[in-house]
């Protein structure tokens, strides 16, 4: 399951898109994501906060759609200091343009968010949707979405 998620004005995590994929590859992600800014963003000004998988950089790089000023991709920062750590020593921030992770080069563009937490607090929400049939996960996911969705609309009224 690919999604998309954002925080609303309230800080409350919202699950704005998904796809159902038999595989996460680069051409998922591409046709995931062309299909987000044609038929979800249109013409808003977005940025996204990844891992550092290839079929999410490579989509980000190759659809005209989500080249700067239209779009900009930032990586998570748990993820780049967890790489560094773990397999790359110093060599890897090199390799990496500085406005996807140094604070000092992003321009403001993260809109004050560093890591894909809320992707992940989405994914655990949605836990244990992936492993049913494709009609059940559909369904387990838009009804746990709706309830998210009255739950922060009670509490805003309130």
């Amino acid at each position: 399951m690919l999604i998309v998620v954002t925080k609303d004005a309230n800080n409350n995590i919202l699950l704005v898109s998904y796809a159902i994929v038999d595989e996460e590859t680069t051409h998922s992600w591409r046709l995931f994501l062309y299909k987000f800014i044609h038929f979800i963003a249109q013409d808003r000004q977005l940025c996204v906060i990844s891992n550092r998988h290839r079929g999410i950089i490579h989509a980000m790089e190759n659809l005209e759609e989500w080249k700067e000023p239209l779009g900009y991709h930032r990586f998570c920062l748990r993820h780049i200091k967890s790489n560094l750590v773990k397999k790359y020593k110093n060599l890897y921030l090199d390799q990496i343009d500085k406005s996807q992770w140094c604070l000092f080069y992003d321009e403001n563009r993260r809109w004050r968010s560093l890591t894909t937490n809320i992707s992940e607090s989405m994914n655990n929400a949605l836990r244990g949707a992936r492993q049913l049939p494709i009609r059940a996960c559909i369904d387990l996911t838009f009804n746990r979405t709706v309830q998210l969705f009255r739950k922060h609309s009670d509490a805003a009224m309130n």
